[in-house]
């Protein structure tokens, strides 16, 4: 198969020519990484108990893959049981299957290992446009002391939108110090040690004047 056009007209008897995966392409591209997006409240987590984690609203890109927990709305995480006198680090997961048929995406619980020392469980981090079928990007660390969770730690990273990336490279823009040096030896003829050179920094909009105690010895023209 060659060339396969997404955005274009085809004959309304003509079969559907566009699917998930075709978007997904379109968003890999785009956003080039996995992360919660800047809406809402970010998937924001709450501990309501040692068994039991709320995720709020916000929405997300895994795999080029988008989902959201709509405005108003959560879902809650159930944590199983810890071990007493045990460590046991836990992660809640953006999952996406996509096997080129039946697709879905959801937050998915990996338990870890109890032990003396809390190790992250593995996950799976396939490229789904590379034709792997499962992709899953770390949202929290649950970790557990015993029966008790003792924090939630977010891994993930928030996208900035476009209007973010262009206040933040406009204050970028803003500290760039452009100089233009000039020495009012010209031509050098002959600098000593413990000689002062003037010079001129031209800054936008601000001249200043200095001196530099030369240290070392030039001649020449």
């Amino acid at each position: 198969m060659g060339l396969k056009g997404i955005t274009i007209e085809t004959p309304p008897q003509a079969e559907a020519h566009i699917n998930a995966a075709d978007d997904r392409a379109i968003w890999e591209a785009v956003i080039g990484m996995d992360g919660v997006v800047n809406v809402g409240q970010k998937l924001k987590a709450t501990l309501i108990s040692n068994n039991l984690l709320r995720i709020y609203d916000g929405a997300l890109v895994v795999g080029g893959a988008v989902g959201r927990i709509p405005f108003g709305e959560y879902e809650d995480i159930t944590i199983n049981n810890g071990t007493q006198n045990q460590l046991r680090n836990d992660l809640v997961v953006a999952q996406i299957e996509a096997n080129g048929a039946i697709e879905n995406m959801k937050l998915h619980y990996i338990q870890g290992v109890p032990g003396d020392v809390a190790k992250d469980p593995d996950y799976t981090a396939g490229n789904v446009y590379e034709g792997e079928t499962l992709r899953q990007y770390p949202l929290y660390r649950v970790k557990l002391n015993g029966l008790n969770v003792e924090a939630v730690e977010p891994l993930f990273e928030v996208l900035p939108n476009l209007g973010k990336v262009k206040d933040e490279v406009g204050e970028l823009y803003k500290k760039l110090i452009l100089y233009e040096w000039e020495t009012t030896v010209k031509p050098f003829a002959s600098i000593n040690p413990g000689n002062k050179l003037t010079f001129t920094v031209r800054k936008i909009g601000r001249v200043c004047t200095g001196n530099i105690l030369w240290v070392g010895s030039v001649s020449g023209t």
